[in-house]
């Protein structure tokens, strides 16, 4: 019975390898023909109906170790690229026998909605999957990034370029599973974890999720879709930035609306830092050296950044934009820069977050003094803004800062969680009144000189700054 399973196991990772390779030759010709035609349809649906049967020797390879992320991302993106491509095939249908019921129905509010539940399970079945598969470490994680952009970038017609990620990532992963197929073959099988190896010795570690970080970060993001919600329902969303004119509010409830959503940022950027002390500690008592766990880090820093080029960015504007630089780009820089970090303990942590937040103070006029602002390397590191066609929101030195309290504040969990949320309530119930004093004292300040047309917050600061530092 187990010499039959075996061979079934190398047969269906063979057919996935060879599914793959198809599936990319059919990306390669479909790709390269006008969008719309009959025959570039019948490719890619084609293409589409082969994808699972790949996405299947992929799951297969490494079952034991994706867990329920990649297990659900499987199902979901399969039964999300069967709809698609039936959709296609419609089409086609619609085209080739002139079928005006296929195309009635998909003209209708429920077809439409069909088709976009259907892109957004296959959207999220590849980022579940990849995301496990790149844990498991079974297929090159280079591969799994290219499928994973790839893919994502094909199903929403972004560019020719993902045509090229999701070929290269497919094809590549395919002569991996064609390999483990003939290692099966010799009697090795990738599927289990040898005795002792580090995936079984985290397979009955107690479960330690410190309850407290994942309800703040889930009170974050309601308080971060609220904020959106602000802009696709009301069509408003104020924005600030240190040289454009301060906004303006018709209503208290619009200004409360904008003012509670403020902590979102800060704190997705210090749950980071403390995340990543956490992640650190957790990965040197599976053996892990400090050179793999910043290499980790920083891969994943990178990969975030690549996300919001290949398809954030696509998805939001319509086209790749290198020089647009938001929340992805703040996050992964900032990533990259607490691997580097990493290794170092709370006091200098806290002590270099400090600093870096009390400069981040001074800098605008600074550099604006020095003409360096708005220079593209200005705003990449230091300030945020736009010149040059360029836009950086979240500049990674200014918001290291704040990861790096983070960690600092995951290294005191670390050795007392209960001390550290102690603590943690009583530095912000402290900062928390001196805070709102400052800020009103300021905004006071600020409306005895009110802004003229064009006027900015740089602008005003020479005025202001001695006004402000008095009543604080």
């Amino acid at each position: 019975m187990q010499l039959m399973e075996k061979r079934g196991s190398r047969r269906l990772l063979q057919l996935s390898a060879g599914s793959g390779v198809l599936t990319s030759l059919l990306l390669i010709v479909g790709s390269s023909l006008p969008p719309g035609e009959t025959l570039s349809n019948t490719l890619l649906a084609l293409a589409g109906f082969l994808t699972p049967l790949w996405m299947t020797g992929v799951y297969r390879l490494q079952r034991h170790k994706i867990g329920k992320l990649g297990r659900s991302g499987y199902i979901i993106g399969v039964v999300g690229v069967l709809l698609i491509s039936a959709r296609l095939l419609a089409a086609i249908l619609e085209t080739r026998l002139g079928i005006i019921e296929i195309q009635r129905l998909f003209a209708t509010q429920p077809g439409a909605l069909i088709t976009g539940i259907s892109i957004a399970m296959f959207v999220w079945g590849v980022m579940a999957l990849g995301t496990a598969s790149l844990v498991a470490g079974e297929i090159s994680r280079t591969a799994t990034v290219l499928w994973m952009v790839g893919l994502m970038q094909t199903v929403l017609s972004i560019s020719a370029l993902s045509g090229l990620f999701a070929i290269a990532g497919i094809t590549w992963s395919s002569y991996r599973l064609w390999m483990s197929a003939g290692a099966e073959r010799n009697g090795i099988s990738p599927e289990t974890p040898p005795p002792g190896s580090s995936l079984q010795a985290t397979s009955s570690k107690p479960g330690g999720r410190m309850l407290a970080l994942d309800a703040l970060r889930g009170l974050i993001m309601i308080l971060m879709a609220i904020d959106h919600a602000s802009l696709f329902i009301r069509r408003s969303h104020p924005f600030e930035l240190w040289n454009i004119p301060l906004p303006h509010y018709n209503s208290a409830a619009a200004f409360l609306t904008r003012f509670v959503t403020h902590p979102c940022a800060p704190g997705f950027f210090f749950l980071m830092g403390a995340g990543v002390i956490l992640f650190a500690a957790s990965r040197r008592q599976m053996g892990w050296s400090q050179l793999r766990i910043a290499r980790h880090l920083a891969l994943r820093g990178l990969l975030l950044i690549l996300l919001e080029q290949l398809v954030l960015d696509p998805i939001l504007g319509g086209e790749l934009n290198f020089k647009d630089l938001q929340v992805f780009y703040g996050l992964g820089g900032v990533l990259v820069v607490c691997a580097l970090l990493v290794g170092l303990n709370r006091y200098i942590l806290m002590t270099i977050g400090v600093g870096i937040i009390l400069a981040t103070q001074v800098l605008p006029p600074a550099l604006q003094d020095l003409g360096l602002y708005p220079e593209p390397l200005s705003l990449l590191l230091l300030v945020p803004g736009g010149s040059q066609g360029w836009f950086v929101l979240y500049p990674v030195f200014p918001w290291s800062g704040i990861s790096l309290l983070g960690m600092a504040f995951g290294h005191e969990l670390l050795r007392d969680r209960e001390r550290g949320y102690r603590l943690a309530l009583w530095v912000g119930g402290s900062a928390l009144p001196s805070s709102w004093w400052c800020a009103w004292r300021a905004v006071s300040a600020i409306s005895d000189r009110q802004l003229g047309p064009g006027g900015s917050i740089f602008s005003m600061w020479s005025s202001i700054r001695p006004a402000w530092s008095s009543r604080c």
